[in-house]
């Protein structure tokens, strides 16, 4: 049983993903993800998914303000 296991796992794609979320370029994203699922556990889905929603614009705005203010001289 725990070879068919082996042989229907991928490593590679597992590595992939693995790289992709903890040093892609989202890797931010979905460490808010996790975090709003903890919230989600503690207070409850609704309460989760508005944190989540002003934890993304938040990170927007600064992002946009960033690449506002590095033009100025």
């Amino acid at each position: 049983m725990g070879l068919a296991v082996q042989r229907f796992i991928n490593h590679a794609a597992i590595e992939r993903a693995a790289a992709e979320i903890f040093s892609g370029p989202r890797a931010r994203y979905y460490l808010m993800i996790l975090a709003a699922l903890g919230v989600a556990s503690v207070a409850g889905l609704p309460i989760a998914m508005i944190w989540l929603g002003v934890t993304l614009l938040v990170a927007e705005v600064v992002k946009t303000l960033g690449e506002r203010l590095a033009t100025l001289p």
